[in-house]
């Protein structure tokens, strides 16, 4: 059974594990890391997970460059201040 994930479920997900992108400017390409959150603050995921996922993160949410990410970090960022789990 396939099921279409959206773009607020991709964003959901970067929330609840605290994991922003950012553009690596050396290989012109998307990674991801953890936010400064909290400890203990957002669930755990292991990284091999996490590099499972990516894919399909930067295609649901058409991560091209670096404004893209940019974007949807700031979205990341305000939701994880939201909830009072970013540090800053």
């Amino acid at each position: 059974m396939s099921v279409a994930l959206s773009r607020q479920d991709a964003l959901n997900w970067l929330v609840k594990y605290g994991i922003i992108p950012y553009w690596d400017s050396i290989d012109n390409k998307v990674l991801f890391r953890k936010a400064d959150v909290k400890k203990g603050s957002v669930l755990s995921v292991p990284r091999n997970v996490e590099e499972e996922v990516w894919p399909g993160l930067i295609k649901i949410l058409a991560l091209k460059n670096e404004a893209d990410c940019a974007l949807v970090r700031k979205n990341v960022e305000h939701l994880l201040k939201e909830q009072g789990k970013l540090l800053y």
